[in-house]
């Protein structure tokens, strides 16, 4: 398939056979997940390990295509198509029947995770031929893409702008696409011990981190020695340290639950160097991953 591509979008003139995929759904896909975009994935064999990686292009049929803007949907026909600008000339695709998501093979990628995450991959990578690989977008205002893909081939690119470049080719099932609830499918539980502050004082208070989610987290003081203090209306600002995993992470939040021993705040901000910037997706699932690498999260 790739081999045969040179230039922005330039194709082999084989066809691709296979059952024909709905264009809106592959045109829904791409608005979620875009080119240049980065992801989060995850294989079906270890759903607890996710990694990053970026989409560099899609495979349609026999096209590679480079650039979001060299490719939009046409529903002013009869029947819905893709057009692709191919050398400045728009070419329609009204049956798509294979559909792919190109990543970059970054082959040592694991020997960035540490230790206790690289030991749950695999031998051998952890991206095989006939892997099925859940993707999930990391920019979404409601929701979180997920889908379905498996993977295909790895292959080096013969021309084009990533000649010579292994890349990973995942062939897309576009009828999977969903957006996943962040509070309810993605809260964890864990026992960790951090430490609170109040934005009108300096005393640091200990509490333990014991839920989390991409917004929001639950503080237990059930030790007789944790006293709750007075949080209404108050900007809390929430100190984990991972000290294993050599991070720490200082949040800015608003209290949205109090109990007798509990409670529970919303994320807003997450400090970075010497500023509070709001708390995007990214640094989210960031703390979530080294969450994940604790014995005692679930």
């Amino acid at each position: 398939m790739f081999g045969y591509i040179t230039g922005k979008s330039k194709t082999d003139t084989r066809e691709e056979s296979g059952p024909l995929l709905a264009v809106e759904q592959v045109a829904a896909v791409m608005e979620h997940f875009q080119i240049g975009g980065k992801i989060r994935y995850a294989p079906d064999y270890r759903p607890e390990v996710t990694m990053d990686s970026l989409i560099i292009a899609y495979g349609i049929n026999n096209h590679l295509v480079y650039a979001q803007r060299d490719i939009c949907l046409d529903t002013s026909g009869k029947q819905a198509a893709l057009l692709i600008d191919e050398d400045w000339k728009e070419r329609a695709i009204p049956d798509i029947r294979r559909f792919c998501i190109i990543l970059p093979d970054i082959g040592n990628l694991e020997n960035v995770l540490d230790y206790d995450t690289r030991v749950r991959v695999r031998n051998g990578g952890q991206l095989q031929r006939g892997d099925r690989i859940t993707l999930m977008s990391l920019y979404a205002n409601h929701g979180l893409p997920h889908i379905d893909t498996m993977v295909r081939k790895r292959v080096t690119l013969r021309d084009g702008y990533y000649a010579n470049h292994s890349v990973i080719v995942l062939e897309v099932e576009p009828q999977t696409l969903r957006m996943v609830d962040q509070r309810q499918h993605y809260r964890i539980r864990t026992h960790l011990p951090v430490t609170i502050r109040l934005a009108d004082e300096n005393k640091a208070r200990r509490c333990v981190l014991v839920d989390y989610s991409e917004n929001s987290l639950r503080l237990s003081f059930d030790d007789p020695d944790m006293e709750i203090p007075p949080v209404a209306r108050q900007r809390i600002y929430v100190n984990i340290d991972f000290d294993d995993l050599g991070k720490s992470f200082t949040l800015q939040a608003k209290a949205i639950r109090k109990g007798e021993d509990f409670i529970v705040l919303r994320l807003t901000h997450i400090k970075q160097g010497d500023e509070y910037v709001e708390l995007g997706l990214l640094e989210a699932l960031d703390i979530k991953a080294s969450l994940l690498q604790l014995p005692n999260t679930r």
